[in-house]
C-alpha cells in the first residue's frame, strides 16, 4: 500500500447471504491502459492560473482542490499561478476565491495528458449576484450534509473570510417535479439552507452577515428533469450577495 491508494469495501447483503454479485466500476471517460513499467513513475503536472474575467490580468487568489489527494482538500493561498505534481488520471474540483471577486469552481476530468492547465476567471462582487454551491449534498429527505460536501463548504467559508464586508443569503431548493410546492418541501429546503448557515456560524462568520431562506421546489432549474444529473441540479444550495 502507498499514500493515495483508493480501496473499496464490499459487504455481503444480509438478506441474500453468499448469493453472489457482479460489481461494475464506471469511469467517464474510461482510463487508457498504462504499461506495467510506467505505473510507478508516471506523474501529471497541474497548472492553475487565476485571471480577472474582464481584463485578463493575473489575480492573487486562494484555492481549494478536491480529488488531488485522496480524502483531503488541498488549499493554496495568495498566488495568481499555482503548480502541482499529482498522480495520473485525477478528476478534480477546484474552487477559487479572492478579495473583491465572486468565488468560482471548475471541474476537471481525469486524463493522461502530461500537463493539465486550468484558467479560472473571476468576476467582481456585485449585489444580487447568485452562485450555486456545487456538490453540496444531503442525506435523502434530511438536512444532514454529506462528507463529500466538505470542499464546497470550505470554499464558501474562505469567500466570507476573504471578503469580510460581504453579506449573503443562503437559499435552499429541492427537487419536486409534478408536485405543488407543499409545506414539506419548503421546510426541508429551509432546513438545508440553515445547515449551511450554521456551518458558517460555527466557523466564526458574524451572524449579521448571513441569512437563509427555503424556496422548496418553486425555482427548479429543470421543472421536468429527464436525468439524474438534472434532478441533482434542482436539489441545490445557492448563495445570493446582498451587499458588499
Amino acid at each position: 500500500m502507498r499514500e493515495g491508494d483508493l480501496f473499496y469495501l464490499v459487504i455481503d447483503y444480509q438478506d441474500r447471504p453468499l448469493a453472489g454479485y457482479t460489481i461494475h466500476f464506471h469511469y467517464d471517460p474510461a482510463p487508457p491502459p498504462v504499461a506495467e513499467e510506467d505505473k510507478t513513475i508516471q506523474k501529471q503536472q497541474l497548472v492553475i492560473n487565476v485571471l480577472d474575467a474582464k481584463s485578463g490580468k493575473p489575480v492573487n487568489a486562494n484555492l481549494t482542490i478536491d480529488g488531488m489527494v485522496f480524502d483531503k482538500v488541498v488549499e493554496g493561498r495568495g498566488k495568481s499561478s499555482y503548480g502541482y505534481e499529482m498522480d495520473m488520471y485525477r478528476s478534480l474540483k477546484i474552487g477559487c476565491t479572492s478579495e473583491g471577486y465572486m468565488f468560482t469552481t471548475a471541474k476537471v476530468k481525469g486524463s493522461m495528458e502530461p500537463t493539465v492547465t486550468v484558467d479560472l476567471k473571476l468576476t467582481p462582487i456585485a449585489p444580487g449576484e447568485h452562485v450555486v454551491l456545487d456538490d453540496i449534498r444531503f442525506v435523502g429527505n434530511e438536512d444532514k450534509v454529506l462528507r463529500s460536501s466538505e470542499a464546497s463548504l470550505l470554499l464558501l467559508l474562505r469567500f466570507m473570510q476573504d471578503n469580510p464586508k460581504v453579506k449573503i443569503e443562503v437559499e435552499g431548493h429541492v427537487n419536486g417535479p409534478t408536485f405543488k410546492n407543499k409545506k414539506e418541501f419548503i421546510d426541508l429546503s429551509t432546513s438545508r439552507a440553515r445547515s449551511v448557515y450554521e456551518f458558517l456560524m460555527v466557523n466564526d462568520v458574524e451572524v449579521e452577515r448571513i441569512s437563509f431562506v427555503g424556496f422548496g421546489n418553486s425555482r427548479m432549474l429543470f421543472p421536468e428533469p429527464k436525468t439524474k444529473e438534472q434532478s441533482e441540479a434542482n436539489r441545490r444550495v445557492e448563495i445570493k450577495v446582498l451587499s458588499n
